[in-house]
């Protein structure tokens, strides 16, 4: 069985990423990190509103927002590894 490591760097928070470059310039996604080591994303409008899972075309998760675990490891004391 494999145990995630959660950090309290990241653990019951939100980060948001805005891309300025790449294929996904111009969006912003947000990543919320339960303190129950799960972790769920979603695209944000421009507005700084969550999109519906119908406005990104995924029948799949319309239906339910997936929550993943995740494992997130201190590098420094200002740094950290999530995943």
């Amino acid at each position: 069985m494999t145990h995630n490591k959660l950090s309290d760097q990241v653990s019951g928070k939100t980060i948001r990423l805005s891309w300025t470059d790449g294929p996904t310039k111009g969006t912003t996604q947000e990543y919320v990190f339960h303190k129950d080591g799960t972790v769920e994303w979603h695209s944000i409008k421009k507005d700084g509103k969550r999109k519906a899972a119908s406005e990104s075309g995924d029948t799949e998760t319309t239906k339910k927002t997936e929550k993943l675990h995740y494992a997130a490891m201190k590098i420094t004391d200002d740094v950290c590894m999530a995943s």
